[in-house]
């Protein structure tokens, strides 16, 4: 498990997460989860 801060996301796709740098793999599962939570943020 990883803590993301959400501002420092620079790109995410359902393969990836770019923060700076750092290409971080993530799965299906875990990109759907992400974008939820960035929704229910942004709302």
């Amino acid at each position: 498990m990883f803590l993301i801060n959400l501002k420092n996301i620079d790109a995410i796709n359902s393969k990836e997460l770019i923060i700076g740098n750092h290409n971080i793999p993530i799965g299906k599962n875990h990109y759907a989860e992400l974008q939820n939570r960035i929704t229910k943020i942004n709302s």
